[in-house]
């Protein structure tokens, strides 16, 4: 049961926008993105909530946005399929994909930032970072709403609208060790 007195209101912030879709902290803390679809444009705010830099969105409307774990990329998944990268520092673009043929509802990288993985609609797709090119594509039965990859078991969680999860494991091929197996 939640205790609610540990709980505090720490403060009250005004983002000075209409129609916003998320916020999104970085792994630090020290600054924050707000999806604000009534400009379709991520603004971008430090710990203190000032803003810092805005940018708009050049192909239809964001609809997810990820960080990295290290927090050097950033993820951006668009209504009309398009994935980017950037770096989070400066926001240059480091990578486009395309792919999806609807909006991409999540996205989550993965193997230390070499491997990007994106979901719409029913396909989860694996996008290799250093060479910028799609690696292959897995069907679900349903629609996928959220991703979750958990590098200590070697799986891929996908998360569907209906309460319902898919778990993925990696298969991963073992070496034979020199001399075994031949007589």
């Amino acid at each position: 049961q939640l205790d609610a007195d540990r709980w505090e209101l720490q403060d009250e912030v005004s983002i000075n926008c209409d129609g916003v879709r998320g916020l999104l902290a970085s792994p630090d803390g020290s600054s924050f993105i707000v999806n604000a679809s009534a400009t379709d444009s991520l603004l971008f705010y430090d710990a203190d909530f000032q803003l810092v830099d805005v940018l708009p969105c050049e192909f239809g409307s964001f609809n997810t946005i990820r960080y990295s774990d290290d927090g050097k990329l950033l993820a951006l998944g668009y209504d009309d399929g398009l994935v980017e990268v950037r770096a989070s520092e400066t926001l240059s673009l480091l990578s486009r994909f395309s792919g999806h043929r609807s909006s991409v509802s999540d996205c989550i990288f993965i193997d230390d930032n070499r491997m990007l993985i994106t979901a719409s609609e029913q396909q989860i797709r694996f996008w290799d970072l250093q060479d910028q090119l799609e690696l292959g594509a897995l069907a679900t039965d349903e629609p996928v709403d959220y991703l979750h990859f958990c590098p200590q078991r070697d799986s891929l969680f996908t998360i569907f609208g209906n309460g319902s999860t898919e778990v993925w494991h990696t298969l991963k091929t073992r070496a034979t060790p020199s001399g075994e197996g031949s007589k």
